[in-house]
């Protein structure tokens, strides 16, 4: 199964214009971001298992088998999409389907940045530079702390 095929397709979503959040903010918004994370991690999860099993009606040619997970597939990526739109309406950006990985952009000592969070995590805890991602996560207290420097607070 070629996951980097399903996942490409929605990498390129579009996005509505730049919201910014403070860490307070995004602590807020993981209420209602925590569960539409989910709800698109098992959505993705069954577009993966659909896209399998379509793999396997190909192989064995089954014109009706096709059709129906083609019909089946329709209806997930509606719904799928539908979980996305909704992120994409909070102002989050989503990197990671299968782990719930979550970016919220954030302005802090005077450049943008990405708050991170993954699907499981109780808050907001990492940040990282724009081009780092995930690998290059940092404690949120050392952003804080470098904000506090930068504003003199």
């Amino acid at each position: 199964m070629h996951h980097a095929n399903v996942h490409a397709q929605w990498r390129s979503y579009p996005s509505q214009p730049r919201r910014f959040f403070s860490v307070e903010l995004a602590n807020r918004a993981l209420l209602l971001v925590r569960r539409v994370v989910g709800d698109m991690m098992e959505a993705y999860g069954d577009l993966l298992d659909l896209h399998e099993r379509l793999e396997v009606a190909r192989q064995r040619n089954s014109k009706r088998r096709i059709e129906l997970i083609h019909a089946e597939l329709a209806r997930r990526v509606d719904r799928f999409e539908g979980y996305l739109q909704e992120l994409i309406d909070i102002g989050v950006e989503i990197r990671d389907f299968e782990r719930g990985i979550v970016d919220f952009p954030c302005l802090a000592a005077g450049r943008e940045v990405a708050l991170c969070w993954m699907y499981g995590e109780p808050s907001i805890a990492n940040w990282h530079e724009l081009e780092e991602g995930f690998a290059g996560r940092q404690a949120i207290e050392l952003l804080m702390a470098e904000e506090a420097l930068a504003t003199g607070r």
